[in-house]
């Protein structure tokens, strides 16, 4: 059962200026609190049911691939699956039931500390492999920390993401957000989209934020809702992708090779938030570590395949200023 009407409880973390309120509900981060602010950093919600409805998967934990995979199909050891095309015409975010639509379990909690884990049988959402996932939300002083890890019995296919929906300001929408992005090169992508296989330069083009700018599109025909390439090749340890700042800055560091960027302009206009708030388009935006989007169906691209003798790791660290 993916959905039910009671209102899910939170785990909090964090002793000190940072707290964070986690839901076990697709390991869903739905509440960010810093000392000085009065409203909380990212959307949540009071129940699953409203974050089932607001199809947004705020906060949460995704996969076993995030992002679209172009007509539900990846390409693995010479094999095309053929995965359910759960928002045509293509497969999003692991499908109707992936990892944000599943309850996680609690491996341990300490006041700054949460671990919980998930196990994905093989064949689900077609994806080959029993697999086995954690996510560790820790906080220290003022960065909140996220490591995702994965272990599989059969190859398969992992990209993991975060996704949070940022607001910093407390205003209606993030358009007041400056950002500033450590990406010379996106993904170019169809009308659905999907990546076509070109990488394209973001010279001359909405995409470009190597210098601080407002968090919107440059044309009103435009949006944001692109893999961005990040620079620095050896991400580890972590390397600094985007500083974003409103009333306050928060940094992404991470150890993947690419972001995704939404700037929240399909949120459903009356979205139920936490407290009786309610939300709208851009009420949020979206930077989501992972690897490069569609990355099966495009040989060029870095490898999403995870073997049984390797360990799926991803760190990211939110570190307000």
């Amino acid at each position: 059962m993916l959905a039910d009407q009671h209102q899910e409880p939170l785990l909090f973390i964090g002793t000190g200026r940072l707290s964070a309120g986690i839901t076990t509900f697709g390991a869903a981060l739905w509440d960010l609190r810093l000392s000085g602010h009065d409203r909380s950093l990212v959307l949540g919600f009071d129940s699953v049911a409203d974050y089932v409805a607001s199809r947004t998967h705020a906060g949460s934990v995704v996969g076993r691939v995030c992002n679209r995979l172009g007509n539900g199909r990846a390409l693995l050891d010479g094999q095309t699956l053929q995965l359910e095309r759960n928002v045509p015409p293509y497969h999003l975010h692991g499908g109707a039931t992936g990892f944000s639509q599943r309850r996680w379990h609690v491996v341990s909690h300490t006041p700054d500390d949460l671990i919980l884990s998930l196990d994905s049988p093989d064949g689900h959402e077609g994806y080959p492999g029993n697999l086995s996932v954690q996510a560790r939300y820790s906080i220290t002083e003022t960065t909140l920390r996220l490591e995702l890890t994965a272990r599989t019995d059969a190859p398969t296919l992992v990209n993991l993401c975060h996704h949070a929906y940022f607001n910093l300001s407390g205003q209606d929408t993030v358009e007041d957000h400056m950002m500033a992005l450590a990406a010379d090169r996106f993904l170019e992508v169809d009308a659905n989209l999907v990546p076509t296989g070109a990488v394209r330069s973001i010279e001359v083009t909405s995409m470009d934020f190597r210098s601080p700018r407002p968090l919107r599109a440059s044309t009103a025909d435009d949006v944001l809702n692109h893999t961005m390439i990040l620079n620095t090749l050896d991400r580890d340890p972590l390397a600094h992708a985007a500083t974003v700042q409103a009333d306050l800055t928060m940094e992404l560091w991470t150890t993947q090779s690419a972001v995704h960027l939404y700037d929240g302009y399909r949120i459903p206009t009356g979205t139920p938030l936490r407290g009786g708030n309610r939300a709208g388009p851009r009420a949020g935006f979206c930077i989501e570590a992972q690897n490069w989007t569609d990355a099966p169906n495009h040989p060029r691209f870095p490898s999403i395949d995870l073997r049984p003798e390797d360990e799926y790791r991803q760190t990211s660290e939110y570190r307000f200023i």
